[in-house]
């Protein structure tokens, strides 16, 4: 089993990827390296579970995803119940440039499925998962809100080490029982540093957080929703929506725009990324897009757009169109959601 231990040559070398790059053009070395790194993650989680009695499913981040050199290898435990890890809650310990981040999260809730029963399925799990965590008991609250102050409340992991999205454990599984709620997590960071003295006492440091966990990750994975109780919280009024005013292209040289005004309906020229409902973050959207395009640049812009066409613009929005960027060709009105 590989010494689940880092140094600093370590967190140092994923810097030296950042942003990513074509996996098979880089030294042999390197890849030797990057191999190297990974081999370590799968042993932290392989020593961190190899004593336990509880069957939980584990997984370890691929090589080089998408063809691209690795931003960051994790490695997870997630219940038996799960199919697929994106759309299962976890606890994963995810090692980083800035360091390693343990969590208890939720996966992005995103995923290719070859048979449309297999997504259904999972879609079905992740939402009873949602469920379970929006009517959690109360003595599990407790126990969340009872977490040191180590541990922040986020919307999502990965996000650089910061006090938190949210004040409480109850705001937070608000949030994370919700729609919006996939890859909410509860984070503790190590620093390069600490990480590094860490040593192999990383494999213990895993399985304590595992331990700390794992009673949400039963209670999440099996408790009948029929022999749930509502846990009362106030409902806030909802707000009318008032109508956004959305810019849209009309493809090069305006090519589109009689197909909008003929058929009464706008597009966008995203079709390397198929049905974008497949993409439920801004995140996922960005990472396709890398995978789609030859390009080192970074999405930021296409995959918000893409967020926002499906996620975002309702029906009584206002569009306007335009040629180049001065000339308004004509106005309409959002009448359905993304078909």
């Amino acid at each position: 089993m590989p010494s689940p231990a880092f140094t600093l040559d370590d967190f140092q070398f994923l810097g030296k990827y950042h942003p990513s790059v074509n996996y098979g053009q880089i030294l042999e070395s390197d890849k030797a390296r990057f191999a190297s790194i990974r081999n370590r993650v799968k042993g932290l989680i392989d020593a961190a579970t190899n004593d336990g009695d509880i069957a939980w499913k584990t997984v370890v981040s691929i090589l080089n995803p998408s063809g691209r050199t690795a931003k960051d290898y994790w490695c997870a435990v997630y219940p038996p119940g799960g199919d697929n890890k994106s759309f299962a809650p976890q606890i994963a310990a995810i090692v980083l440039v800035r360091g390693i981040e343990f969590c208890f999260c939720l996966g992005a809730g995103e995923g290719s499925f070859a048979n449309p029963d297999d997504r259904l399925r999972n879609q079905r799990y992740f939402a009873a998962v949602r469920e379970r965590l929006r009517m959690l008991p109360e003595p599990l609250r407790a126990q969340l809100r009872a977490l040191p102050e180590s541990w922040r409340f986020r919307t999502r992991w990965r996000l650089p080490d910061a006090v938190g999205e949210f004040d409480t454990a109850d705001a937070w599984l608000d949030f994370a029982g919700s729609a919006e709620g996939a890859g909410a997590g509860i984070s503790r960071y190590l620093s390069v540093q600490e990480a590094i003295e860490r040593g192999q006492l990383l494999a213990d440091d895993f399985r304590a957080v595992i331990a700390l966990f794992s009673s949400m990750l039963h209670h999440l994975d099996g408790a009948p929703l029929e022999q749930l109780k509502e846990v009362p919280r106030p409902q806030p009024t909802p707000e009318p929506h008032s109508p956004r005013v959305w810019l849209v292209a009309a493809g090069e040289g305006a090519r589109l725009w009689d197909r909008f005004r003929n058929d009464g309906e706008i597009a966008m020229g995203m079709a390397p990324l198929g049905d974008l409902r497949d993409y439920a973050t801004k995140d996922a959207a960005a990472e396709a897009l890398r995978a789609a395009r030859d390009d080192d640049g970074e999405p930021i812009n296409d995959a918000l757009a893409c967020f926002e066409f499906v996620h975002v613009m309702r029906p009584d929005d206002i569009v306007y169109a335009k040629r180049g960027l001065d000339q308004l060709l004509g106005v309409g009105i959002v009448t359905s959601d993304y078909i």
